[in-house]
This record gives structure tokens, C-alpha cells and sequence, in this order.
């Protein structure tokens, strides 16, 4: 029964025109047509869905997270619902300079960090079903890179 989508909650949008146009959408909707014409009146179509799919970007984490210079960070990323794009490591927490992008897709990477310095590892996910959608980014997780060498204490 269509009637179940319709019960209490239909919002009508006039239009004499063929075809309709939604954008941002924030969560799936049913439309179907209802027809007015002469003694036509409240003819109703099929119900349609659109289905609205969010991209979730999901969090990192790493048991690397203080490494040697010359040594490797490890990432994982957890809870994305959709496809790793790519990856960025950046020198700057806002990603707003310094940056190099990583081409993977894994939801796991390796990446080697050559000299001292404080970087910020972020991954690129955009749900495989949304042709055309925005890929969303996580926040940034830093790793600490840090040259070893000996220290010599006084006592």
C-alpha cells in the first residue's frame, strides 16, 4: 500500500512539469505524482525512493605514533563508510600547507617520515555509490618524528 509512505508526513510540491529536481537532500524520501485533471482527481503513481547515502570519514589510529626519522608510520583507519581516495601527510595541523598526497587505497598504510618534524596524517573517503559526491576527510592524527642519537647527562 502507497498510502504507508503518505500517511501523515507528505509535503506537496506544485509542479506541471514532467520530471522533478530535488538537492540537499539530508535523509531518503519517497515522491510520487498526483494527478488533477478534470475528473482525474488524486490519481496517485507508484511511490519512488531516493536514497539519501552519507559518507562517514571514520577516525585513525597507529601504534606508531612517536617514530625515528627514517622510520615508518603505520595508520590504520577505522569506521569510514566508503572507499579510501587517497591519503595526505602534511607538516601543518590544518592541512592548509606542506602537503603530499599518499596514493592509496588501503585503509592501511606505511609511510616513511626522512627528518624531525611534527606530521599530520588525514585520509580522503568518498561512498562509491554517491557518482559525483564530495569525498570528506578525517581529522588529521599527528606523528612525531624524531632523530635518535645519544645524550649525555651530568651528575
Amino acid at each position: 500500500s502507497q498510502s504507508r509512505y503518505f500517511a501523515t508526513s507528505a509535503t506537496q510540491v506544485t509542479s506541471t512539469s514532467s520530471t522533478l529536481s530535488v538537492t540537499n537532500l539530508s535523509s531518503s524520501r519517497y515522491y510520487r505524482v498526483v494527478v488533477n485533471n478534470g475528473s482525474c482527481v488524486g490519481m496517485s503513481s507508484s511511490a519512488a525512493l531516493i536514497q539519501v547515502v552519507s559518507t562517514t570519514a571514520g577516525t585513525i589510529s597507529s601504534t606508531t605514533a612517536n617514530v625515528c626519522a627514517g622510520g615508518d608510520a603505520t595508520l590504520t583507519l577505522n569506521g569510514n563508510s566508503g572507499n579510501v581516495q587517497n591519503w595526505q601527510v602534511s607538516t601543518t595541523s590544518d592541512f592548509s600547507s606542506g602537503n603530499t598526497t599518499i596514493n592509496s587505497t588501503s585503509n592501511t598504510i606505511n609511510h616513511t617520515l626522512s627528518a624531525d618534524g611534527i606530521y599530520y596524517f588525514r585520509a580522503s573517503v568518498l561512498n562509491s555509490v554517491c557518482t559525483g559526491g564530495t569525498a570528506v576527510y578525517t581529522d588529521g592524527y599527528p606523528v612525531v618524528a624524531t632523530s635518535g642519537g645519544a645524550q649525555l647527562e651530568e651528575r
